[in-house]
């Protein structure tokens, strides 16, 4: 499966958001004009073998202010989310994510990150993926908040959760 590369991912999400008029928006207009792209954040879909997107985060006078979701393979935008004066990462990085896992679990050995989402209790919206923690004989998940999860919980019929 071929993605798009970082690089690309950007142009493609700048060059759809004035295609499809988003920067009528002048919130929007400022990011994408006066602004930065960080780093696009590529997410493996879970629920959709195959499937997977970017997550690129717009910076604004040093906040995050707009997020652009785009499918990592042919560059859709999947949505494009206005972002109200936010912190610079609303997303943990690696080094971030093992530390905290290396400090809750000091015996297990990390084998694999990697960024995942499916539709799940733990995570509604796919502009908030898990990192999945692949160790010996398993796997666990972490919050962008930094909560570790043994597994994902699918929602049911009518939005309700398996337990």
């Amino acid at each position: 499966m071929q993605h798009l590369t970082p690089n690309k991912a950007i142009d493609v999400a700048v060059h759809g958001i004035r295609k499809h008029n988003l920067d009528r928006d002048p919130m929007i207009a400022s990011i994408i004009d006066k602004g930065d792209a960080a780093a696009p954040l590529l997410v493996e879909r879970l629920d959709i073998p195959g499937h997977s997107y970017y997550l690129i985060p717009f910076l604004f006078e040093g906040y995050v202010g707009l997020i652009v979701q785009l499918d990592a393979r042919d560059g859709t935008i999947q949505s494009a989310t206005p972002v109200a004066k936010s912190k610079s990462s609303l997303f943990l990085g690696v080094e971030q994510a093992i530390d905290i896992f290396s400090q809750r679990h000091p015996g297990l050995k990390l084998q694999k990150l990697k960024l995942v989402w499916q539709p799940c209790r733990e995570s509604s919206s796919p502009l908030q993926p898990l990192y999945q923690i692949t160790i010996e004989g398993g796997a666990y998940y972490m919050g962008m908040n930094g909560s570790i999860y043994d597994n994902l919980t699918p929602f049911g019929r009518g939005g309700e959760s398996h337990v």
